[in-house]
């Protein structure tokens, strides 16, 4: 196996191909997007539940002693800077957001979530 694609990268460095590029020609071509991504973007009212969520999520770990007050004033500013990113998008795109706005917001909701989440199970490790 090793001697035959030796040879055959020999051969294709003569002929000015790379062995790159002739194995890759045996697999088939990748399959290009369909568009259903477009399916998977939140709407705007799902974006909207989703901060209000993570706002009651805060909250609810600065009641039970899971997140200090400097940690839940750190990731609430987060929220509302989402929020103002969200209103600053929809004033130039419309209110309703378009797809790519929508998916920018839930992908900085999923990093906020995330923030919570490793603060909470953090805390709890401490105690």
């Amino acid at each position: 196996m090793k001697s035959s694609l030796a040879a055959l990268a020999l051969s294709t460095s003569i002929l000015g191909f790379s062995a790159a590029t002739v194995l890759a020609q045996d697999m088939p071509p990748p399959v290009p997007p369909s568009g259903g991504d477009l399916a998977t973007v939140p709407s705007i009212d799902e974006i909207h539940m989703r901060e209000q969520r993570d706002g009651m999520r805060i909250n609810n770990a600065l009641a039970s002693g899971d997140m200090s007050a400097n940690e839940a004033h750190r990731v609430m500013e987060e929220l509302a800077n989402i929020r103002t990113q969200e209103a600053e998008l929809g004033h130039r795109d419309g209110p309703d957001l378009n797809p790519t706005d929508r998916q920018f917001i839930n992908d900085r909701l999923n990093q906020l979530g995330q923030s919570i989440h490793w603060i909470r199970v953090r805390n709890e490790d401490r105690w």
